[in-house]
C-alpha cells in the first residue's frame, strides 16, 4: 500500500524525503533568497531530484464540493472519475430524473457550462492542506452551488438557475489519498514541499507553503478515505464554516 504524506507536517515525513531535502537545502534556500544566489538550472535539477523522491507517495487531500446522495455513494463505491462535459450532462439528467431539477431548468443547465474548457476538463482539483486555511472566500462557493465551478460559474447570478443549484445536494468534502504520480510533472508541488521544509528548519520563505493542484488520473475507490458532509463535526473542523459571514451553506 502506498505511504501517505501529510504535506502540512514535516515531522511525519519519511527519512528518505528528509535526507533528500537535507542534501538540497542550500539550493532551495538560496533560491528563496533570490538575487541570483542560485542558478535556475541548479534549482530545476534540485526540483527534479525531489520530484523523483516523491513519486512513490500519495498525498492527503480534500476536494470541496456539493453532492447528491447518489453521487456521494458512487464516489465511495467507485472512486472519482475525470470530469468532462459528458459527465456533467449525465449528472444534470440524473438530477432531473431524481426530481431535483425542473425540466425547464435542466434545459438551461445543459445548454450552458464550461465543463470541456481546457483549464477544467479531466482535472480533479484538491487542496493538500485543511480547507479552512483557504477561508470562506476561497472555498465557500464550492459548497453553496451544486455542479462544480464549471456549471455554477455560468449560472450563479441567474435568477432562475442560480437558486436551483443552491438546493441540490449537500456540502461535502471528499478526503482522499492522491498519488503524486497522478499530479503531473509541471506543478508547484516540489516548490511547496521545499518551502515547508525550510520553514520547519527555521528559515523564512518568500511565498506560501500550502499546495493545491489537480489529479490528471482517476482515483480508485481505495484512494477515497471518506466523504464528509455538513452534518459531520469534522466538516466544520476542516472548513471553519461556523465562522463564515456569507449565506448559509
Amino acid at each position: 500500500m502506498t505511504a501517505v504524506l501529510d504535506l502540512t507536517d514535516p515531522t511525519s515525513w519519511p527519512d528518505n524525503l528528509h535526507r533528500c531535502l537535507d542534501t538540497l537545502q542550500d539550493v532551495f534556500h538560496g533560491w528563496e533568497k533570490g538575487a541570483g544566489a542560485v542558478k535556475a538550472a541548479d534549482y530545476d535539477h534540485a526540483g527534479a531530484e525531489l520530484y523523483e523522491v516523491l513519486q512513490p507517495y500519495s498525498l492527503l487531500a480534500w476536494h470541496c464540493t456539493r453532492l447528491t446522495d447518489h453521487e456521494h455513494h458512487c464516489i465511495v463505491r467507485e472512486g472519482m472519475k475525470l470530469p468532462n462535459g459528458d459527465m456533467l450532462l449525465r449528472r444534470i439528467v440524473a438530477a432531473r430524473t431524481d426530481g431535483l431539477l425542473a425540466p425547464d431548468v435542466t434545459d438551461l443547465l445543459l445548454a450552458k457550462h464550461q465543463a470541456d474548457h481546457p483549464n477544467r476538463v479531466s482535472r480533479i482539483w484538491f487542496c493538500f492542506f485543511p480547507p479552512r486555511v483557504a477561508g470562506e472566500s476561497g472555498i465557500g462557493r464550492f459548497f453553496r452551488y451544486w455542479g462544480g465551478e464549471a456549471l455554477y460559474g455560468m449560472h450563479e447570478p441567474d435568477p432562475v438557475t442560480g437558486p436551483a443549484l443552491r438546493v441540490i445536494g449537500r456540502p461535502s468534502l471528499v478526503e482522499a489519498e492522491v498519488p503524486v504520480a497522478s499530479l503531473g510533472r509541471h506543478t508547484y508541488l516540489t516548490t511547496k514541499v521545499a518551502r515547508r521544509y525550510l520553514v520547519h528548519q527555521g528559515f523564512e520563505t518568500r511565498e506560501c507553503t500550502d499546495h493545491e493542484g489537480c489529479a490528471l488520473q482517476p482515483l480508485p475507490a481505495a484512494a477515497i478515505r471518506r466523504v464528509i458532509t455538513l452534518d459531520d463535526p469534522d466538516f466544520v473542523a476542516l472548513t471553519g464554516c461556523d465562522g463564515w459571514k456569507g449565506p448559509d451553506s
